[in-house]
């Protein structure tokens, strides 16, 4: 099986499945650390879900797609970016879909994508975003991991797998299940896990700690969610 490497500034993602575009999306979340957008922005296609063009305008990042209700962003970043050409798709407010459901249908098939600004505040906005960004990878074929300074989370399908090398140590580490059960495993941990059944009624795999070099974790079958929790600040 094919991989590839995703870097990111707390570390190096090595993926097990190679994705043909790579692609950032901004939301309107939690604001992500500007230094840590723009690293993580290079070379790659940003799309954003209206305030996440804030974001993007604050860093000196251009967009190359905008879509949303125009309810949260600046203005005069939406303006900005329609004279820096990016393709734009506006939308009523009173509409069943939020601004990141509708931008994540125009994302291509089999990509690769980090979804910033979908940490932070209210549970119903985080549990919409991650289970919106799980409808994407099913529908799109995509490698989905939501990311910013504080907070990283590689979304496993079954037979996927992920190893993380950090330059910055994560100070917790879980698997979460987004299946009715999932069956993972884990190493480098403090407490590893071999082909362990995780269920949504007892989500245990939950505060690990890194003892080794690198961390690895798999979903042999269900979903599951590879999570990293960092300090605020990014050592460097």
């Amino acid at each position: 099986m094919s991989k590839f490497d995703l870097n990111l500034p707390q570390g190096i993602l090595s993926l097990c499945q190679f994705k043909q575009e790579k692609i950032i999306v901004v939301a309107g979340g939690r604001r992500p650390e500007m230094v840590w957008l723009k690293e993580v922005a290079s070379t790659k296609k940003i799309f954003c879900a209206d305030r996440g063009i804030d974001y993007c305008y604050e860093a000196g990042i251009l967009p190359d797609f905008l879509c949303g209700d125009r309810d949260s962003g600046s203005q005069e970043n939406w303006l900005s970016a329609q004279n820096d050409g990016a393709i734009i798709k506006t939308f009523a407010r009173e509409k069943d879909d939020t601004d990141l459901q509708l931008l994540l249908k125009e994302i291509p098939e089999n990509s690769c994508v980090v979804a910033t600004g979908i940490w932070g505040g209210r549970f119903d906005h985080l549990y919409a975003n991650i289970f919106s960004l799980l409808a994407c990878k099913k529908k799109k074929d995509a490698t989905i991991i939501l990311a910013d300074h504080e907070e990283i989370m590689v979304i496993l399908g079954a037979g996927e797998q992920v190893t993380f090398v950090p330059t910055q140590k994560p100070t917790e580490i879980s698997l979460l299940p987004f299946a009715s059960e999932s069956k993972v495993s884990i190493s480098g941990v403090k407490w590893p896990l071999n082909g362990a059944v995780l269920s949504q009624n007892h989500p245990y795999a939950i505060s690990n700690e890194l003892i080794a070099e690198a961390v690895t974790a798999g979903c042999e079958s269900g979903c599951s969610g590879f999570y990293l929790k960092f300090m605020k600040t990014i050592l460097r």
